[in-house]
């Protein structure tokens, strides 16, 4: 993975890559049981693996980490987080497959979306 300057935005600065998540994580499981445990234990949000960014020449962040990404964006709407720490790429390894990147719905067998933007869709 291509190392770039490592910067700290908050987790609404960036924006999504994709329409959909699945609702778990390989190594930790399901995404709201982490949600929980960061929120319980703030101390642990450093233990997450920082997410990848790129700037797409239109002056906004992207991410192809959106799992992570959800994750932030509720931590912030929930006032545990403020800014993370991001690995900024020096170009984009990825492609966008949204139109605009505020939200994400989460997939899989009774899953739920948490709020986690500020738009009309998931108000």
């Amino acid at each position: 993975m291509e190392r770039g300057e490592l910067v700290f935005l908050r987790p609404s600065e960036i924006l999504f890559s994709e329409y959909e998540i699945a609702g778990r994580f390989a190594d930790y499981g399901d995404i709201h049981q982490v949600i929980l445990r960061l929120t319980l234990h703030p101390c642990l949000v450093n233990t997450v693996p920082t997410i990848n960014v790129s700037n797409r020449n239109d002056g906004e962040w992207h991410t192809e980490n959106n799992r992570r990404l959800y994750v932030f964006r509720v931590l912030e709407r929930n006032g545990v987080v403020d800014k993370i720490q991001v690995n900024v790429l020096k170009r984009a390894l990825f492609r966008l497959n949204v139109e605009d990147g505020c939200h994400v719905r989460v997939s899989g067998k009774g899953a739920t979306t948490l709020p986690h933007c500020q738009c009309k869709h998931l108000a």
